[in-house]
């Protein structure tokens, strides 16, 4: 897990901090290891993951749990995260064809 993640406060239980994060870990390390459709897939569970994500800091900011320092730290490491993903999503959907056949 980033250190960033696990130094910011949060209301929630020390075991459930970095559950959320080890699961995008372990679809990364699937993601990585699968090949067309498989990988596109868990290519966008790990988008929807890193939005959940992306809402818990900004909830845990607006309820003070987390400092404005920690806030914009961890939201510019999910931003460039997700700007990666993104350009890793777009590669396999250049490379699996998710177009019908043409006729």
């Amino acid at each position: 897990m980033h250190p960033k993640f696990s130094q910011a406060g949060s209301p929630h239980p020390r075991t459930e901090k970095p559950q959320l994060a080890l699961e995008i870990l372990e679809l990364l390390f699937t993601a990585n290891a699968a090949f067309g459709f498989d990988r596109l897939n868990t290519q966008k569970q790990i988008d929807l993951k890193l939005k959940i994500l992306k809402t818990i800091i900004r909830l845990s900011h607006d309820v003070r749990a987390i400092d404005e320092r920690h806030y914009l730290e961890l939201s510019e490491a999910l931003v460039e995260i997700g700007r990666m993903l993104g350009g890793w999503i777009n590669s396999a959907q250049k490379t699996t064809d998710t177009r019908k056949p043409r006729a």
